[in-house]
């Protein structure tokens, strides 16, 4: 509901919810990485609504801030499994910060190794190439736990495993006994 929404905003705007989110990517992640800086439209991309993540950069129109506390939790096949802690919520916040430090997430046809595979998808024509470069047929992201704290009576907590596809990647620590 509108009231619910204009709830959630000013919880969020006070640092009360917290959310969590699982990514599978290519490449050796290191064990822990806090990404601070800018989200800004990627010009170079032929895709409009593509972004980039800088670090360290002083802010000017047109970015956002975007920050992001992001924890190895295994490495497998050349992939690394992380956990990523939001600070802020930008849209494609967690892909494009991803795409731009080098470890582009599993499956992401705009933020992955190639984005020319997204506009294939657009266009019905991807190639069995593609869709074993991709490894899985949608993002390795998944919305994994969310916590609501507007005082300490109230506190809630929600986990939603990861769906089978991606658990299978990390099998040793994403499925259970």
């Amino acid at each position: 509901t509108p009231v619910a929404a204009r709830r959630f905003q000013e919880l969020a705007g006070h640092g009360k919810i917290a959310k969590t989110y699982l990514a599978v990517v290519e490449g050796d992640f290191p064990e822990t990485l806090h990404a601070n800086g800018w989200l800004h439209r990627d010009t170079a991309s032929v895709i409009r609504k593509k972004r980039r993540f800088s670090a360290n950069q002083p802010s000017v129109a047109g970015e956002q801030t975007a920050e992001t506390h992001f924890t190895c939790l295994g490495h497998r096949q050349g992939l690394s499994l992380l956990q990523g802690k939001l600070i802020t919520g930008r849209t494609h916040q967690i892909r494009a910060t991803l795409c731009s430090l080098g470890f582009p997430v599993v499956g992401d046809k705009i933020y992955g190794r190639d984005e020319t595979w997204f506009l294939r998808f657009r266009d019905g024509t991807l190639t069995e190439d593609d869709t074993r470069a991709l490894r899985l047929p949608h993002q390795a992201l998944h919305s994994w736990q969310l916590a609501i704290q507007p005082d300490t009576a109230t506190a809630r907590r929600w986990a939603c495993p990861p769906p089978d596809d991606v658990a299978a990647l990390f099998p040793e620590i994403l499925q259970p006994d």
